[in-house]
């Protein structure tokens, strides 16, 4: 069905080269593109940045239930427990270091599950009396995590989509890749040395490419002049696509 859906397609592009290299594999040829996610067209009202009150910089730590049996095809609970037991001692050599941590759920229903889960942890660590803000702050909606993606100095992400939301707000992103795509962008965003495929995800590979990320003063500037190239690119897709008769 795919193959033949794109035979018949006047148009084809597709975010990254392993997907154009699935297609190519089915027996799909002619012209095709690769391009950048759509989600890098919108439009982001993005809120002013609050007041500082403290000076001590933010990490956005968004997780996702990797191999969690609440919900995960196909459910680990040992695979699970290592994931949330690696995030939290993250989180708490991040505190430990004068950080503030704050976890950001990009998904309502599976994300706030696993944050509690972490959070639990962190309890067990030692390392929630006595914090001066609340580590897990509301979410309800899109504006929301917008906001807190803004506060943030740095966001360390699992979802897809949360690599591509702080990268389009220009946070350094370190992406935590439970599949080839996330790899992909990183590498075309010019990060590619700030992705941990989650299969080989420990305390010390989160910590040494956060210190490597954080001593890159020219993460931010390389994030904001890709995402110029991106937005150029997908607008003349557009244009192209509209005009077709």
């Amino acid at each position: 069905m795919i193959r033949s859906s794109l035979k018949r397609a006047a148009f084809r592009s597709y975010r990254d080269r392993g997907s154009l290299r699935t297609i190519e594999a089915l027996g799909v040829r002619g012209p095709q593109q690769i391009a950048p996610d759509l989600a890098h067209s919108l439009r982001l009202e993005v809120p002013p940045p609050r007041e500082a009150s403290v000076t001590a910089r933010m990490v956005a730590i968004n997780p996702l239930p990797y191999f969690d049996p609440r919900s995960w095809a196909e459910p680990d609970a040992d695979r699970y427990r290592r994931y949330v037991a690696v995030l939290a001692s993250f989180a708490s050599w991040l505190l430990s270091q004068g950080y503030r941590v704050c976890l950001v759920p990009t998904q309502l229903r599976a994300d706030p599950p696993v944050i509690q889960d972490v959070l639990a942890e962190l309890g067990r660590l030692g390392r929630i009396a006595g914090t001066a803000e609340r580590l897990d702050p509301p979410v309800g909606g899109f504006k929301d995590l917008v906001r807190l993606l803004t506060d943030a100095d740095v966001v360390v992400a699992t979802r897809f989509h949360g690599v591509v939301l702080a990268q389009m707000l220009g946070r350094p992103t370190l992406g935590i890749a439970y599949r080839r795509s996330t790899r992909d962008l990183l590498e075309d965003m010019g990060q590619g040395a700030y992705g941990i495929d989650i299969g080989e995800l420990t305390l010390e590979a989160l910590i040494d490419r956060f210190t490597a990320l954080e001593a890159d003063r020219g993460a931010s500037a390389r994030l904001q002049a890709r995402l110029l190239d991106y937005g150029r690119f997908l607008a003349d897709q557009y244009d192209r696509v509209l005009a077709i008769d």
